[in-house]
């Protein structure tokens, strides 16, 4: 994780961080559950 040391301070900037940090993790997750189906 990446949010325990933030870049930008004040909650407006520190949510846009989190929605894209849990954004491209969820990308990550839903990539690893379709490549076995595909495969």
């Amino acid at each position: 994780g990446g949010l325990r040391k933030t870049r930008h301070k004040g909650l407006e900037k520190l949510s846009g961080q989190a929605l894209f940090t849990f954004a491209a993790y969820n990308l990550t997750r839903l990539l690893n559950l379709m490549r076995p189906a595909v495969a």
